[in-house]
């Protein structure tokens, strides 16, 4: 009887794997400095002290709890660097804390469509790239892939939500182009066109430096892929988001409503290709009409889409 309650036991956790890690990260250090600290908070960087500085001091932790203290000290300090260059405010800083200690310690990531993820983000209505931008740091961790993945999963894309944001700091010429007596100056605010001295600005210019440092990171990811196929799986599904998004706000892509209630979160299509839901394969309805040189043709792009989505 025994080893029957066993096999159903082994049975059952593999159909849900989610229950063995059914525990919040609040509930996994389980230790009063996550709210203490919180007690006549002044600023982010005081409370990022005061955690540090209380768990030194703390006895008797287990070594389980250790590991996991060090990884959400990395990623308080990674929002701290938000607070401190005025991205978001302290009392942003501090929900978003809190937010994040109740969410689950590690779950197994659920993929829904392509269209139905860019719902969780609600950034498709943004005018110009730093509304975009602003927008998504602040709604990407409204993300299922994000809310399931470990802390250390999080910290890399804390990291590249982040960086994306310096993007609105940085205003040097990044790269120029001569052929014959046209030149292209590609920037991180702006493109322009230098043709016999008329000068004409492309306000897509951030967006098209934001995707080439998106192909950037996912490539790099993607070369490492044997490494930690999961983690990296989720964050190649978090890139692919913001870019997809990035597009939809360009008009790019298109996301047009789709009737009869089926939970598909709508259609997307590249602009000029026809829509479609993706039932002929996940994202195969962007990479078919997209350009050769796009992003969206990238080895790693159509890996994260194929893996996150259906």
């Amino acid at each position: 009887m025994k080893k029957l309650i066993n096999i159903f036991l082994i049975i059952y956790l593999l159909i849900f794997p989610t229950v063995a890690n059914a525990k919040t990260i609040r509930e996994t250090v389980n230790l009063p400095m996550l709210d203490d600290c919180f007690i006549n908070y002044s600023s982010f960087k005081g409370y990022v002290e005061c955690f540090f500085e209380n768990f030194k001091t703390t006895k008797n932790i287990k070594q389980k709890q250790i590991a996991v203290i060090y990884d959400l000290y990395e990623l308080l300090n990674n929002l701290n660097y938000a607070v401190e260059d005025k991205f978001i405010s302290k009392d942003s800083g501090k929900e978003i804390t809190l937010d994040i200690y109740n969410h689950p310690f590690s779950q197994k990531y659920k993929k829904v469509k392509l269209a139905k993820a860019t719902d969780e983000i609600g950034c498709s209505l943004a005018a110009t790239f730093e509304e975009f931008i602003n927008c998504f740091y602040l709604d990407f961790r409204n993300l299922n892939v994000y809310r399931t993945s470990s802390i250390q999963t999080k910290i890399q894309m804390e990291t590249i939500m982040y960086n994306s944001l310096k993007l609105l700091d940085e205003k040097n010429i990044v790269l120029v182009i001569q052929k014959n007596d046209l030149k292209s100056v590609h920037s991180k605010d702006y493109n322009v066109k230098v043709d016999k001295g008329s000068l004409t600005e492309n306000t897509n210019g951030p967006f098209e430096f934001f995707y080439q440092e998106m192909d950037k990171v996912g490539t790099s990811l993607f070369d490492k892929i044997k490494e930690n196929e999961d983690e990296i799986k989720r964050v190649l599904t978090l890139i692919v988001i913001s870019i997809v998004v990035g597009m939809i706000v360009q008009k790019v892509i298109i996301k047009s409503a789709v009737g009869g209630g089926g939970g598909g979160g709508g259609q997307l299509s590249y602009s000029g290709g026809q829509a479609s839901s993706g039932s002929s394969g996940a994202g195969s309805y962007l990479f078919s009409n997209a350009p050769a040189g796009s992003v969206l043709q990238k080895r790693w792009f159509r890996y994260g889409v194929a893996k996150g989505f259906f």
